[in-house]
C-alpha cells in the first residue's frame, strides 16, 4: 500500500507541471529584459527602454511608455514606477507616476569610486532602497545602499566592512512578506576565489548578523564563481536564494531558502552547462525565481541543451514543498535565448519573458517573447474578492459543493491535473450538491489531484483544488 501510494504521487506530481506554458507571444525588440508587478497586479516588461503591460482582453502585450533608459524597474507602494541604472560614476533613476516621467535624478553616493550591480527594492511603506557596489582605486568592492523615505533620500551607507581586507561584492537586494528588506553580496580574498555567499535583512531598526548563504571551501564546490544570485520572497516572510555556481568547466543552478535564522543546505535544480562562446551571455545560464499564489516556487534559468551548445533554451522548475520537479523546457526553438525573467500577475499567471535571436542569425539582433503557466493547466479569465463556493471536504472519496444564495447560478466543472474536463454539473444558488467522484459516464475517476471550477451566469468565477483517495 504504502508503494502504491508514492508511485501515485510522483505521477501525479509529474503530470502536474509538465508541458504547461502557452504558445510564447512577441513582446518587442531588445536584449534587455526586466519584469515587475504593480500593486493591482499588473505585469509590466521592460525592453530595449519600452514598457509593456498584457491586456487580459485582447490577451496581448500592449505598449505603454518609454524611458530614456533601461533599467531595473520597481513599484513602491504609491504606485510610482522606479527605474533605477548606474554609468559608473552614479547612480541614478527616473519614475514614472502614471503620466509622466519624473527626472532623471541622482542616489547620493560616497563621490569616489566607480560604482556597479545597482538593484532596488520597494520597501513596506512609500519609499525604496536602493544597494550598489563600489569599486575603488585599489580595485577593491565595498556594499552600499541608501534608503528613500518620507519623499528624500538619505545619506548614503557602506554595509560591508573594509577593515576585514575582502571583497564585498554586492548582488540582489527583495523585501520579505514581513516588511525586512534583504542584501546579499559574496565575499572573496581575491578576485578570482570566492569565500562565501553572505546576506542581512533589516528588521526597521537594525541589519542582522551576516548569515552565510554557502561556503565554498567546505562545500563540494570547493572553489568557482557565482553568477548573477537572485533573492526571491514567499508569503511568510522567508526569503529563496537562486544562483548559479560554476565547478570545473560546469555550471550549476542552485537554490537555497531562509526565513531569517539560517540558510538551507542548497539545492541543485540542474546542470546548466557548459556553454560554448566568448560572450558572458553565452557562458552564464543567469536565472530568475518567483513564488505563485499557491506557494510553489517557480524558477527559470538558460539550460545548455547539448554539449558545448551555443544557443541554449529557457528551462523551469517548479517546487511545491515536495522536492523541485524535474527541468523542463518553457520553449524550444533553434535560436539564441538567454536572460529569462519570470513574475506572477495578480490573475495568478507565472510569466517568463526571455531575449531571442529567432528573427535572425545575429546573436545580438533580438526579441523579446514572453509566455506564461498555471500549475493546473486551467484558464482563469475573472478574478473577484469573496469565495463563489465552497467544497468540503477537499480530500476524500466524496464531496459536497455549496453555492451561496447571493451568487448568480452557473455551471460547476471539474478537471484532472492535465486540464482535462472530467466532469460538467449545473447548479442553483443557495445549494448543496454531493458528487460521488465519477466522471461524466459514471466512471469513477482515478485518485490524484482535481480542479474544480465554478463559473457563474455574471463571470463570477472560482477555483479549488480537491484530492481524490481510494
Amino acid at each position: 500500500m504504502k508503494l502504491r501510494t508514492l508511485i501515485l504521487v510522483i505521477v501525479v506530481y509529474g503530470i502536474l507541471w509538465a508541458g504547461i506554458w502557452s504558445e510564447p507571444q512577441y513582446i518587442g525588440e531588445g536584449g534587455g529584459v526586466n519584469l515587475t508587478v504593480d500593486n493591482h497586479g499588473v505585469c509590466w516588461c521592460e525592453c530595449s527602454n519600452s514598457f509593456f503591460t498584457y491586456n487580459n482582453v485582447s490577451k496581448t502585450w500592449e505598449h505603454v511608455t518609454d524611458v530614456a533608459w533601461g533599467g531595473e524597474p520597481r513599484f513602491d507602494k504609491a504606485d510610482t514606477l522606479w527605474v533605477m541604472t548606474v554609468n559608473y560614476t552614479e547612480v541614478y533613476y527616473t519614475r514614472y507616476d502614471g503620466e509622466q516621467w519624473l527626472g532623471p535624478d541622482t542616489v547620493p553616493t560616497y563621490g569616489y569610486g566607480f560604482y556597479a550591480g545597482v538593484h532596488i527594492t520597494a520597501d513596506s511603506t512609500d519609499g525604496v532602497w536602493v544597494g550598489w557596489i563600489t569599486i575603488d582605486v585599489w580595485y577593491a568592492f565595498q556594499t552600499n545602499y541608501n534608503r528613500y523615505k518620507e519623499g528624500k533620500w538619505g545619506e548614503p551607507c557602506l554595509l560591508s566592512d573594509p577593515k576585514d581586507g575582502l571583497d564585498h561584492a554586492f548582488y540582489a537586494m527583495t523585501t520579505d512578506a514581513l516588511g525586512r528588506v534583504w542584501m546579499a553580496w559574496h565575499t572573496s580574498s581575491d578576485p578570482d576565489r570566492i569565500t562565501t555567499l553572505e546576506s542581512v535583512y533589516w528588521d526597521g531598526n537594525a541589519w542582522s548578523e551576516p548569515s552565510v548563504i554557502i561556503d565554498m571551501s567546505d562545500t563540494l564546490w570547493g572553489w568557482g564563481f557565482p553568477i548573477y544570485l537572485h533573492l526571491a520572497p514567499d508569503h511568510e516572510g522567508g526569503v529563496w536564494a537562486f544562483w548559479n555556481q560554476e565547478n570545473e568547466q560546469s555550471i550549476y543552478v542552485l537554490a537555497s531558502y531562509s526565513s531569517g535564522g539560517g540558510w538551507s543546505a542548497p539545492d541543485t535544480i540542474s546542470l546548466a552547462g557548459p556553454f560554448y562562446g566568448d560572450s558572458p551571455y553565452t557562458m552564464s545560464p543567469r536565472g530568475k525565481m518567483t513564488v505563485d499564489k499557491d506557494d510553489n516556487i517557480w524558477a527559470v534559468w538558460r539550460q545548455a541543451v547539448v554539449e558545448k551548445d551555443s544557443l541554449g533554451d529557457i528551462y523551469y522548475s517548479v517546487n511545491s514543498g515536495q522536492g523541485w520537479s524535474e527541468p523542463e523546457s518553457v520553449d524550444v526553438n533553434p535560436a539564441f535565448d538567454f536572460n529569462p525573467d519570470i513574475a506572477v500577475d495578480g490573475d495568478g499567471r507565472v510569466w517568463c519573458v526571455w531575449a531571442s535571436n529567432r528573427d535572425g542569425e545575429d546573436k545580438y539582433d533580438n526579441s523579446v517573447w514572453a509566455s506564461y503557466a498555471r500549475a493546473s493547466g486551467v484558464e482563469e479569465t475573472v478574478t473577484h474578492q469573496l469565495p463563489s463556493f465552497k467544497v468540503e471536504p477537499h480530500i476524500g472519496k466524496t464531496f459536497n459543493f455549496y453555492v451561496p444564495s447571493q451568487v448568480i447560478p452557473g455551471k460547476l466543472e471539474i478537471y484532472d491535473a492535465c486540464g482535462r474536463l472530467v466532469k460538467q454539473l449545473t447548479v442553483r444558488s443557495d445549494q448543496t450538491l454531493f458528487w460521488d467522484g465519477t466522471e461524466d459516464a459514471g466512471k469513477r475517476l482515478s485518485p490524484g489531484v482535481y480542479f474544480v471550477r465554478f463559473e457563474s451566469h455574471n463571470n463570477l468565477m472560482d477555483k479549488e483544488k480537491i484530492i481524490i483517495l481510494h
